[in-house]
């Protein structure tokens, strides 16, 4: 059922190019059975991996169903909008579909995270870029201020600062929310409607060092 529902149009119908080979002056050869079984493939695969389907064979992009994050942030990395405008777009078209996302976070954004907290202690704001030679008074100071003595260079300051900084359990969940939050919003700014999406816990995973990917996933009325 999945698998047609992403096929399927708002009318109903299906389009579909499926290249086909075959020597037509062979008596053997029947276009029928080809078309068919290129047919149920197409269909197989879109009821396992839906939104790799639309990204790759309908749009000719990647696969749609992991949307990217900058480490430790909330907004949406570049080029992220541009697939979300494809899955909005299939949505629309597709109202028999509903649409569920994920929102996760792993360990590089919380130790980005960190790193953004430690640029807002020593320079009131978390950007203008890494740590530079300027920034190293205030950083050994705020070192020895909180551990209680001095450290034993700029690097060692900055490492374990941004440790003892870097969110817990419950702000990265509340991460891994607002990130699910943030691709539905974009969603429904192109015209899903809030209705047709359904809930999915937020990964979290702490120990991970692959960046995390906020996942959609797609299901049938």
């Amino acid at each position: 059922k999945l698998g047609l529902s992403v096929l399927k149009n708002t009318h109903g119908r299906i389009n579909l190019d499926i290249p086909v080979t075959g020597d037509l002056d062979d008596p053997e050869f029947k276009m029928g059975p080809v078309i068919w079984k290129a047919v149920f493939g197409l269909i197989l695969k879109a009821a396992v991996s839906p939104l790799s389907i639309i990204g790759g064979a309908l749009s000719g992009g990647p696969d749609l169903s992991h949307i990217t994050f900058p480490p430790g942030a909330r907004s949406l990395a570049p080029g992220a909008e541009s697939a979300l405008d494809i899955v909005a777009a299939t949505l629309v078209d597709r109202p028999q579909l509903l649409v569920g996302v994920r929102g996760a976070v792993s360990l590089p954004d919380a130790r980005a995270a960190g790193e953004r907290a430690l640029l807002r202690k020593l320079r009131g704001r978390g950007d203008g870029g890494p740590l530079a030679p300027a920034d190293e008074p205030a950083l050994l100071d705020l070192y020895a201020r909180t551990f209680g003595g001095p450290a034993a260079s700029a690097e060692e300051a900055a490492a374990r600062l941004a440790v003892s900084l870097a969110p817990g359990p419950a702000d990265l969940r509340a991460l891994a929310m607002a990130r699910g939050n943030a691709v539905a919003a974009y969603l429904q700014l192109k015209g899903v409607a809030p209705e047709r999406f359904f809930s999915l816990e937020p990964a979290v995973d702490e120990k991970s060092e692959t960046p995390a990917v906020t996942e959609l996933q797609l299901d049938t009325k």
